[in-house]
C-alpha cells in the first residue's frame, strides 16, 4: 500500500509527500528492528535469571550430595582404619580379630564424589549467557567449575584407585556367613544380603600378608581425603552463591 502511494506521488511529483513516505517507511523500519532488538534482549534476560535460578538449584543439590557423601564415607571409614590398626599389631586375641573382620567386611567397596554439573556448564560455555554476565559472575562460575573439575578427578581416582586389585583375590581371606545388613547409601535405605569377607587366619600370620595390609592402606589413603573435597566443594559452592546473590539484588 506505501509502495503504491509512493509511486502516485512520483508520478505526480509530489517530492515533498514522497519525502514523507520515505520517512515514514524508515521510521517504520527502524521502530520494527529497535523492537525486535528489545524483545530478543527481554528474551536473553529471562533466559539469563532462569539459568541463575536453575544453578542455584543444581548447587542446593550438590550440597545434599556431599551431605550424604559425608555420612557414607564417615559410617565406613573408621571401621576400615580401625581395621588397619589392629592387623598391625599382630595380637590374636577376639577384639582384635573381630576388628580386622569389620573393616575387612566393608573395604571391598569405595565411596566417591558425583556432582551435576550441566547447568555450571551451560553458564560457562553458552555465549548468550556469558555475554550478560558480569566479570564478577562470570570469573566466581570460572573458578567454580576449575574447582569442580579438580574435585570430581581427584574423588574418581580415590574411587577406583582402592580397587585397582580385586579384593577377593588376596590370600587370607574367606567368604563369611549370609548376614543381612541394614545400610544407607546416597540417602536410599536398603537391606544388605550377602556374605562378607573375613580372615581365615589368624591376626598374627594375617598381619604377614603384605597385599592385605597394603590393600587396606590403600583404602585408607585415598579413602580419607574424600571428607577434605567434600569441605572444599563446599567453600566453592558457598562463594560461587554469595556471588549470586550480589549479581541478582542488583
Amino acid at each position: 500500500m506505501i509502495l503504491r502511494r509512493v509511486i502516485e506521488h512520483v508520478k505526480a511529483q509530489h517530492w515533498t509527500a514522497v519525502f514523507l513516505d520515505f520517512v515514514i517507511v524508515v521510521m517504520g523500519v527502524f521502530m520494527g528492528i529497535q523492537l525486535g532488538n528489545w524483545n530478543e534482549r527481554q528474551a536473553d534476560a529471562r533466559e539469563y535469571a532462569e539459568a541463575l535460578e536453575r544453578v542455584r538449584s543444581e548447587i542446593d543439590a550438590n550440597l545434599k550430595t556431599l551431605d550424604l557423601s559425608d555420612d557414607d564415607i564417615g559410617a565406613v571409614l573408621p571401621v576400615v582404619r580401625g581395621a588397619l590398626d589392629a592387623l598391625v599389631t599382630c595380637s590374636d586375641d577376639a577384639e582384635t580379630l573381630n576388628a580386622v573382620n569389620a573393616g575387612v567386611a566393608l573395604f571391598w567397596g569405595t565411596a566417591g564424589i558425583h556432582l551435576r554439573v550441566s547447568e555450571l556448564d551451560a553458564l560457562t560455555s553458552d555465549p548468550r549467557l556469558l555475554a550478560q554476565e558480569s566479570p564478577a559472575v562470570r570469573h566466581g562460575l570460572s573458578d567454580l567449575k576449575f574447582i569442580t573439575d579438580i574435585v570430581e578427578r581427584s574423588a574418581l581416582y580415590y574411587e577406583e584407585y582402592p580397587q585397582d586389585g580385586r579384593v577377593e583375590k588376596i590370600h587370607g581371606l574367606t567368604p563369611g556367613p549370609r548376614t543381612v545388613r541394614s545400610v544407607t547409601y546416597l540417602g536410599i535405605a536398603y537391606d544388605n544380603n550377602q556374605r562378607p569377607l573375613r580372615l581365615d587366619e589368624p591376626v598374627s600370620v594375617a598381619c604377614r600378608n603384605t597385599d592385605l595390609v597394603n590393600a587396606l592402606w590403600a583404602w585408607d589413603r585415598t579413602q580419607s581425603n574424600l571428607p577434605l573435597l567434600t569441605a572444599k566443594m563446599r567453600a566453592a559452592y558457598k562463594d560461587a552463591l554469595n556471588i549470586l546473590d550480589t549479581e541478582t539484588k542488583k
